[in-house]
């Protein structure tokens, strides 16, 4: 990033200077530290290392600066110009109802309606915040009003209104939509644009220092085994490898698979057993490049899937994938060894109720992960016994964290009061910084806590006593 930055005033790069110097401008317009830049910059820049990202990377690399600019008046030109159709509309029914001399209290719902909602249009528009239930009911009922009589003026302009109201909704069908990406998109155009003046910076460190990223060597293999049958690189190791096992593969990415592909397909058509083990509700390495769908198209012996996305770069891959649907031999294990029956009861009544709820129409992909031989059993006989699950919620809010501390608190409680002693109890979190936030919250209550962080003088609030401590010690010594 800092070679990239050094350029910035170069005669020779007036292009990419002005460039740099807008985004700097637009931060400091936006109240925005413009410092921050080369981070932005180096954070963003990790999707030349992410293999999910190479296939739009490739698709980026043909546009130039001036046309990252000229994109950026077009995103700046539309999300205007849709915030004023939309606020004209609103300001039109706005001054109706203010010359109908009308107030909140006239309307449906009053201000969680339709009149606080015109009124907000009027103001601002923001494509993430769509019309709630009671303006949904105002627009589909043409019910205007509570109660059985309505004011004369809101019955006067009633029609009027309604037809603002639908024009407003009709448009917003349509630009929402856009809008919504857009406010996805701006916030990284600028660094995406400067992606190849980045790519290029590594490239000349990596030749300067004869070394390549771990991250290159999976796109150097895909470009060779995508274009040859037999791919030369793998001549000896196809002699010496009969039998293949990949254990974890929901996190195998979609590049280390098709480079893997050529291997397993040699060994199946000589009748070798070869063999991919996996669980898709595990799946945690997204941000690398694995995809449970992945897992899940190839259990279900469904390629057809997978080509959909990867045949273009792959010619290779139908061929590849025809041997595997021959020899393709699925089996699920539903027998869990490891867990407690409490523990499978609970998984099983929980992820049942994900795909019967919104969020798994939302997402029709996990009925197929989670489908009828999904559920586990425990083993017959002597299974192991013991143990409870309960699932507590805590309302989102800016309070939320606090809450979650407290509802900790009432859990040991009820643990101590029920006999168990302090040693039996272990709070897990998912990151470090909430398991110190919980420490510190449980010792002000009184609580003994044990842990590697809660053991920092940075967790403890008699820390604070140290920095004056030490200033004091170093002021003597002067």
């Amino acid at each position: 990033m800092d070679r990239l930055l050094e350029k910035v005033g170069r005669q020779d790069r007036h292009e990419l200077s002005d460039f740099i110097l807008d985004w700097v401008n637009e931060k400091t317009a936006e109240g925005k530290n413009w410092s921050r830049i080369g981070t932005d910059l180096a954070k963003f820049a990790q999707n030349l290392l992410n293999e999910g990202a190479y296939p739009y990377l490739d698709a980026l690399r043909t546009l130039q600066l001036a046309e990252y600019r000229q994109l950026q008046h077009h995103l700046v030109a539309h999300k205007t110009e849709t915030a004023r159709q939309v606020k004209t509309l609103a300001r039109q029914a706005v001054a109706r109802i203010a010359q109908e001399g009308l107030s909140s209290k006239n309307f449906f719902h009053t201000d969680r309606g339709v009149y606080a909602y015109l009124h907000r249009l009027a103001r601002e528009y923001d494509p993430h915040k769509p019309a709630n239930s009671y303006v949904k009911q105002t627009l589909r009922e043409n019910k205007w009003h509570t109660g059985k009589t309505i004011a004369p003026g809101l019955a006067a302009i009633q029609d009027e209104l309604h037809a603002l109201l639908s024009q407003i909704e009709n448009f917003r069908q349509q630009a929402d939509p856009l809008g919504r990406l857009i406010d996805l998109v701006q916030p990284h155009l600028h660094a995406l644009a400067l992606i190849q003046e980045i790519e290029a910076e590594m490239a000349y460190l990596k030749k300067e220092n004869s070394t390549i990223h771990i991250s290159d060597s999976n796109k150097k293999i895909a470009e060779i085994i995508a274009q040859e049958p037999v791919p030369y690189i793998y001549e000896r190791v196809g002699e010496k490898y009969f039998h293949i096992l990949i254990d974890e593969f929901q996190d195998t990415s979609v590049l280390q698979w098709q480079n893997l592909l050529p291997l397993v397909e040699n060994n199946l058509a000589s009748a070798r057993f070869n063999l991919i083990v996996g669980d898709a509700k595990q799946a945690i390495y997204a941000w690398r490049g694995g995809e449970m769908e992945q897992l899940v198209y190839l259990y279900q012996n469904k390629p057809e899937k997978l080509l959909m996305q990867y045949a273009a770069s792959n010619p290779l891959l139908a061929e590849r994938y025809k041997t595997l649907s021959q020899h393709h031999w699925p089996a699920q294990l539903n027998t869990n060894y490891r867990s407690a029956a409490e523990i499978v009861q609970f998984n099983n009544a929980f992820f049942s109720s994900i795909i019967e709820s919104d969020f798994g129409q939302q997402y029709p992909l996990l009925g197929e992960i989670y489908d009828e031989k999904f559920p586990q059993q425990v083993p017959a006989g002597a299974p192991r016994q013991g143990g409870h699950v309960a699932v507590r919620w805590v309302e989102a809010g800016p309070d939320h964290k606090t809450q979650a501390c407290h509802s900790v608190l009432a859990i040991i409680e009820e643990m101590l009061a029920l006999g168990y002693r302090k040693r039996d109890i272990a709070v897990l979190t998912r990151k470090n910084f909430e398991g110190t936030e919980i420490a510190v919250f449980l010792k002000k209550q009184g609580l003994e806590v044990l842990s590697q962080i809660s053991l920092l003088l940075v967790a403890d609030e008699k820390s604070a006593l140290y920095p004056g401590l030490a200033q004091s010690n170093a002021q003597a010594r002067r």
